[in-house]
């Protein structure tokens, strides 16, 4: 199973630094959390989120480079990927058309799931 982070799930994890608390809201998150640090499923986090909450971070006066460290060291603990926005990825994008009643967040989590089961059109 492969579960693409939204930018508050994303949030919410670096604000917790990657371990999910019993909160309500996020208890599902706790429970795909739970199943990537099994290696069972894959958790993505698109660099493309990524860079923006690190922009919110950084104008709030956190120290970024300790967040991108925890970020890329918590995938050797779970299965964790950082989508790129590689050659393929763009290339999809370029193909795609956009669906202007979605957000961009929704219709990038779309792209990604397709990406992720190798759905190319």
């Amino acid at each position: 199973m492969h579960h693409c982070l939204s930018k508050a799930e994303l949030d919410w994890l670096i604000d917790n630094n990657w371990n999910p608390v019993e909160e309500e809201e996020y208890k599902i998150l706790g429970e795909i959390i739970s199943d990537c640090k099994s290696w069972d499923s894959e958790l993505v986090c698109l660099s493309y989120f990524l860079s923006r909450a690190l922009e919110r971070k950084e104008k709030a006066g956190d120290d970024c480079q300790v967040i991108l460290k925890r970020t890329f060291d918590v995938s050797s603990e779970m299965w964790l990927l950082i989508q790129q926005f590689d050659l393929k990825f763009i290339k999809y994008l370029l193909r795609h058309v956009r669906n202007q009643e979605e957000s961009l967040e929704v219709d990038l989590i779309g792209i990604q799931q397709n990406l992720s089961e190798h759905i190319y059109e």
